[in-house]
């Protein structure tokens, strides 16, 4: 079996790096989204000639034009041809309902969208020539048998499973799916994922975060999973970490689930706590998505909010953002500032500090979301709350090189008279750019 890890951000590289030269892991799964701007041979020559995969995060392929689609096959077969995966993989989620924007990624209803998900997933399979193995969801509730889907999927359109034990794990503890039910699929992949995730008392619910320790009833579980099915060579199991990235850390969790896979009946021997635990509402989940989507990125905006009952004051936020029809996407932030605006309780507070982090946080967001802008090397933002100047942000220009976040002085006469963006496709020039309206 091979064991990998996920690279998420050039600034991650040098750990990555170190990690296979030590040969503690033998490939690297990269998230083509944020590298898409680069050029093959560039990310080639940054992981030297260990074996590649590749992980799509932001396609929407689901809800997507064929003619975007066919754009976007055209860029990502590059990256293919060029680096030769073992595998690509991409996710099966739903960022619209009935063209309204979601406020986070919601689980696909596996009967309603049963005969669409199959008709795009053959075309998308057929536009990138090649099998695309999809990711199970980590369900917070039910929304129809995701084994039997998979299992009808695979079988009508030759799709793969990216099984993610630590997605059934969470599928099985938040009441949605046993994860004994995914056995018959588990047997037909050779790919797999694991990470950490959380608990939320407040909501009762876990969730997938990348950010922490894989839990000990996992670690149980992948004995499991791997004490039941053939060995052989040509397995990969992907050890995601996403943040709080360390060395030393991550080496730590890669030797642990060595060590298990090597011995997988000392660990299956031991008894899974799994408990199921009562199913939180549709509003408790989004608001726990929306808090850490949110916080992550701009930390002095949550000591403004827990200066005026946090909680309640986030709910006001979403229930903002659902009557003016927001989503998650990248503006988010940027919407944000514009909320804290016009609250009479919060617009005397925000100072410039919160201002910048706001709108760095928006472009930072961007930066990720490569499927939306395949040649797309830099951004600038602004907003009427922030005048005369824009925030703007240059992707990395390299493999090992972070994205750089700047503040433009701009004429007034070149200022957009509400929030707008523009996108630059040539590193360092901002010439001929066009302004467009912050998306929704």
């Amino acid at each position: 079996m091979l064991i990998g890890i996920n690279w998420t951000s050039p600034q991650t590289l040098p750990i990555i790096q170190q990690l296979l030269h030590d040969n503690v892991a033998d490939f690297c799964e990269i998230s083509v989204d944020n590298f898409i701007h680069l050029k093959p041979d560039v990310l080639r020559a940054a992981l030297s000639d260990v074996p590649i995969s590749l992980h799509i995060l932001g396609s929407r392929f689901l809800e997507k034009s064929s003619c975007q689609l066919k754009k976007m096959a055209a860029s990502l077969r590059i990256f293919i041809d060029a680096l030769k995966p073992i595998y690509v993989s991409d996710h099966l989620v739903k960022f619209t309902d009935a063209h309204s924007q979601l406020t986070f990624l919601a689980e696909l209803n596996y009967e309603k969208d049963f005969s669409h998900v199959l008709s795009r997933v053959s075309e998308w399979q057929e536009r990138l020539g090649q099998t695309i193995f999809f990711e199970n969801y980590a369900s917070t509730s039910s929304h129809g048998s995701q084994t039997k889907f998979f299992a009808s999927m695979m079988r009508e359109t030759k799709a793969g499973l990216l099984f993610d034990i630590s997605n059934a794990y969470i599928a099985e503890i938040n009441g949605a799916c046993r994860f004994a039910n995914w056995l018959p699929q588990i047997k037909q992949t050779q790919h797999f994922h694991v990470a950490g995730c959380r608990f939320f008392a407040d909501t009762a619910t876990a969730i997938d975060t990348h950010d922490v320790a894989v839990m000990d009833d996992v670690h149980a579980l992948l004995a499991t999973t791997f004490s039941e099915i053939d060995a052989s060579n040509t397995q990969t199991l992907v050890i995601e970490l996403d943040a709080n990235i360390d060395y030393e850390f991550w080496k730590h969790e890669i030797l642990t689930i060595k060590k298990i896979l090597s011995t997988p009946k000392q660990y299956r021997a031991k008894p899974s706590k799994l408990l199921t635990l009562p199913s939180a509402s549709h509003a408790e989940i989004e608001f726990e998505s929306l808090w850490h989507t949110l916080f992550d990125f701009s930390p002095t905006s949550l000591n403004l909010f827990s200066q005026h009952k946090s909680e309640e004051s986030v709910k006001s936020f979403l229930a903002w953002a659902h009557q003016n029809k927001l989503s998650m996407n990248w503006a988010l932030h940027a919407h944000l500032l514009d909320w804290f605006c016009t609250q009479e309780k919060f617009k005397a507070h925000i100072d410039e500090k919160i201002k910048k982090e706001l709108l760095s946080a928006a472009v930072t967001r961007w930066s990720s979301s490569g499927m939306d802008h395949f040649h797309a090397q830099g951004i600038l933002l602004t907003s009427k709350h922030f005048p005369e100047r824009a925030v703007g942000l240059w992707k990395s220009a390299a493999a090992e090189q972070a994205g750089k976040i700047v503040v433009l002085k701009i004429s007034n006469q070149k200022i957009p008279p509400d929030d707008r963006y523009a996108i630059s496709t040539e590193q360092g020039n901002w010439s001929g750019i066009q302004w467009e309206l912050l998306p929704k």
